[in-house]
């Protein structure tokens, strides 16, 4: 925390180095969103010049740590093969954590990724469902609730060219939705 008074991101803060300095030592100690938060920050203050070998180390811990954004990260830097090996099941096996933990955009970008993969013939569908499900039924309640954005992602990822579509339980959401009141591409079918 206090790390966050010299943070730049946080608001308040105008000393970026010395925030640095505390976030290593609050990771060392065993807080693993510091871990994140110091990489981040180190790559900020260096730049291009920042030894991804060592921000991936970071951001590892952090996601060992049980931080679902830092799992997000590591998934890029896999997919990139920077800082490491490059590994595009280690990057989907990082995304499908990050979605455990609750982060949305690691759930959309495994779904995606899955849905162009069993597109191409280089996946399974049952994966693809699989992948969409956490997604789907996370979105879902934002969806009933009447925002339109959250079902024309649930809707477009569905109606996905898969091997074997969903039109069906697209349909059926679909009119779920518009029958509580909310327009746009879901009361388009």
């Amino acid at each position: 925390r206090f790390g966050t008074l010299f943070d730049p991101d946080s608001g308040t803060g105008v000393e970026p180095t010395r925030a640095l300095t505390l976030y290593l030592k609050a990771c060392k100690l065993g807080y693993t969103y510091a871990c994140q938060r110091a990489a981040g920050l180190h790559a900020a203050l260096k730049g291009f010049g920042a030894p991804v070998a060592r921000l991936r180390e970071l951001t590892k811990k952090s996601c060992s740590g049980g931080y679902g954004e830092a799992c997000t990260v590591l998934a890029n830097l896999a997919k990139a093969g920077k800082g490491g090996p490059k590994s595009l099941p280690r990057s989907r096996a990082l995304l499908r954590l990050a979605c455990r933990r609750g982060q949305m955009s690691a759930c959309k970008r495994l779904a995606k990724r899955t849905i162009w993969r069993a597109g191409k013939g280089k996946g399974k569908a049952e994966d693809a469902y699989r992948d969409l499900d956490p997604f789907v039924k996370s979105m879902t309640p934002a969806c009933i609730a009447g925002h339109g954005r959250a079902c024309n992602e649930i809707v477009t990822l569905l109606m996905a060219d898969l091997p074997r579509p969903r039109v069906v339980p697209a349909r059926a959401l679909a009119a779920q939705v518009c029958a509580k009141g909310a327009q746009g591409l879901a009361c388009a079918f």
